[in-house]
């Protein structure tokens, strides 16, 4: 008997957040994979969270209008945080 398959929508694959950092430091991805990555760790947080290189480019990259600051509080940087780089709302 054959076997029947499923008909169910694709489900949404997530983001694989360490596989790109992985890919990133190892110099693997393109410039739309590398603003990818970033304002996915923006819009995440993490970016505040990982190695002081990561605050510094995201904000270079805001600052060259790449990506855009996070909206909604999401991903802002807590008060007293040591990161003197971060964009407020």
């Amino acid at each position: 008997m054959a076997r029947q398959v499923s008909k169910l929508p694709q489900i949404f694959k997530p983001y694989d957040t360490v596989g790109q950092i992985m890919a990133y430091e190892s110099g693997e991805l393109d410039e739309d994979a590398i603003v990818t990555l970033f304002q996915h760790l923006v819009d995440t947080g993490m970016v505040w969270q990982l190695q002081g290189s990561y605050g510094r480019t995201a904000v270079r990259l805001m600052r060259d209008g790449l990506i855009k600051a996070p909206q909604n509080g999401q991903g802002k940087v807590q008060r007293g945080s040591r990161n003197p780089h971060h964009v407020s709302d």
